[in-house]
C-alpha cells in the first residue's frame, strides 16, 4: 500500500466510515469530511492535544455537524493523523469552511507541526453505516 497512496487513502476512508458508523448513522448525517495530515513523530502527542482541543471538541457546536473522530498511527519518523467529521450536508460544510469547502481548513498552529506530504481533505456521501 505504501506504493499506492491514493489506494491507501481510499481504504482508510472506507474503513473509517464503516468503523464509526454509529456516529455516521446519527439522524441527519449525510456527508463525511476526511482530513489527513502528517507530523514529526516526536510532535505527535502535542499535535494530538492541539487537534483535540481546537478541532474535535469544537465540532459539536458547529451548525450542521454530527460528530467527529480522530485517529493516528506512527509511520516511521512521522505520525499520520486522520479526522473524520460528519455533516448534514455539503452546505453545512460550506458554512463551516467558507466557499473553498474542498480545501483544507488549517488550524493557525498547523504550520508549526505539519510535515509532508501536504494535508488533504476529501468528502464522501454516507450511503449506509452502523456497527453490529
Amino acid at each position: 500500500m505504501k506504493r499506492f497512496p491514493l489506494l491507501r487513502a481510499f481504504a482508510v476512508a472506507v474503513i473509517g466510515l464503516w468503523a464509526v458508523g454509529v456516529v455516521a448513522s446519527s439522524p441527519g448525517a449525510r456527508v463525511a469530511r476526511v482530513w489527513r495530515g502528517y507530523v514529526a513523530r516526536q510532535d505527535a502527542d502535542a499535535y494530538a492535544r492541539l487537534l483535540d482541543e481546537k478541532g474535535i471538541r469544537k465540532f459539536p457546536a458547529i451548525a450542521g455537524n454530527r460528530g467527529a473522530v480522530m485517529w493516528r498511527r506512527d509511520e516511521g519518523d512521522r505520525t499520520e493523523f486522520v479526522v473524520v467529521s460528519y455533516w448534514e450536508s455539503k452546505e453545512s460544510i460550506r458554512n463551516f469552511t467558507g466557499p473553498e469547502w474542498e480545501k483544507v481548513k488549517p488550524l493557525p498552529e498547523d504550520a508549526k507541526f505539519l510535515v509532508g506530504p501536504p494535508a488533504t481533505v476529501a468528502h464522501y456521501e454516507i450511503v449506509s453505516g452502523g456497527l453490529p
